[in-house]
């Protein structure tokens, strides 16, 4: 299975008294992809045993009327974050369930992997409140940039991306979520 991944979760309105913020340690969170198999944001942090790679969490549903025309641009960011070996998690925020994510995805040709969040760890852990959102996560598990899915050569997420690549403070860390 490729570590590009949907997680599905809940839209919680609670949150936490503390959310991440850049430049703060991401705790582990751990998934449970459709086929049963646990996913761990651990996994990629880098540790003696591996080099860590870099995470892109991104608050996604097709639920929403304001995500619903971002569905394409996920399946183009997973498969750039992929060529760059990158992680790439689509955080589902309206908790439509596995069953209709399973049909959904099935209808429409999405080819990465499936993860649910169970009790809405990510939404709280990141305090998310709209769809469209995106974390970038360093591989030393560091909350690198959050905000707004882009387009094309501009997008922040990418950027951010890149940055951390090539070694480089991320440039821009925060944008308005695009929701």
């Amino acid at each position: 299975m490729r570590w590009s991944v949907i997680l599905v979760a809940c839209l919680c309105l609670s949150g936490l008294a503390d959310p991440v913020a850049v430049g703060d340690a991401v705790n582990d969170v751990v998934l449970t992809a459709l086929d049963g198999t646990e996913v761990n944001l651990s996994e990629f942090v880098a540790s003696e045993e591996n080099e860590g790679k870099i995470v892109v969490l991104a608050s996604w549903s097709f639920k929403c009327p304001s995500g619903k025309p971002y569905i394409p641009y996920h399946q183009e960011l997973a498969a750039w974050c992929e060529e760059q070996g990158v992680v790439y998690v689509a955080v589902s925020m309206y908790g439509e369930g596995q069953e209709k994510v399973e049909k959904y995805v099935k209808e429409h040709g999405i080819e990465h992997g499936i993860a649910i969040d169970e009790g809405c760890k990510v939404a709280e852990t990141f305090d998310t409140r709209v769809v469209n959102t995106a974390y970038v996560i360093s591989t030393e598990g560091v909350l690198s940039f959050a905000g707004g899915l882009g387009r094309g050569e501009n997008d922040p997420v990418r950027q951010a991306v890149l940055d951390l690549k090539e070694g480089r403070e991320v440039a821009t860390t925060s944008t308005r979520p695009s929701g």
